[in-house]
């Protein structure tokens, strides 16, 4: 499997057949001319954090972009359903974490509010938060971050150490002139080099 980041239309053989993990970049134009990214706000190892939706491999026969697309239903009590074959963006592969990283613009831009009006961390069932005061692990809730604030570093202090890396990755991406075609949406990749 590669040892180095990379972005393409599609996960190289050694990578499709490898993964552990697959998640999302998803994306909107803002209506500030900004770029938001639509972002989990989740608890893990007793942290709060900012992270990109997503999570491991079932079985060996799920594909990267239908982990991606289970993923992203369960983590929003099914308020989030992407068909697999609707991916159009471009896949960053994530070595360390042996993750395909989908990249995807999306046009649903009410499903934060539908994340909050369930009133409830979306993977937690109702009634276990409701009798039993579970305190929620995974997602809690969802929100839109823009690029301008990815960029800042007093703000990466709230995300996930490897969203912060997947991050990286994007904006190498962004910034790299080795490909022959350009992989990312040109607004994506401006939002994400503009300082």
């Amino acid at each position: 499997m590669a040892k180095q980041s990379y972005i393409a239309q599609s996960l190289r053989d050694n990578e499709q057949c490898g993964f552990h993990a697959s998640s999302a970049i998803l994306w909107r134009s803002a209506s500030d001319g900004d770029i938001e990214f639509l972002m989990a706000y989740e608890r893990r190892n007793n942290r709060m954090g900012l992270n990109f939706f997503g999570g491991k491999r079932d079985h060996i026969e799920e594909m990267a972009a239908m982990t991606m697309c289970r993923e992203l239903r369960e983590e929003t009590s099914g308020l989030l359903n992407i068909a697999p074959q609707s991916i159009t963006g471009p896949i960053m592969w994530h070595p360390e974490s042996k993750q395909a990283v989908f990249i995807h613009e999306l046009t649903d831009t009410d499903v934060v509010q539908r994340i909050q009006d369930l009133g409830h961390p979306p993977e937690l069932a109702r009634d276990l938060f409701e009798c039993h005061g579970a305190r929620p692990a995974g997602v809690v809730t969802a929100a839109w971050v823009s690029a301008r604030m990815l960029r800042e570093t007093n703000f990466r202090k709230h995300l996930h150490q490897q969203c912060a890396s997947m991050i990286d990755g994007l904006v190498q991406g962004a910034t790299s002139t080795n490909s022959k075609e350009a992989v990312l949406d040109s607004r994506l990749a401006q939002h994400l080099i503009s300082r």
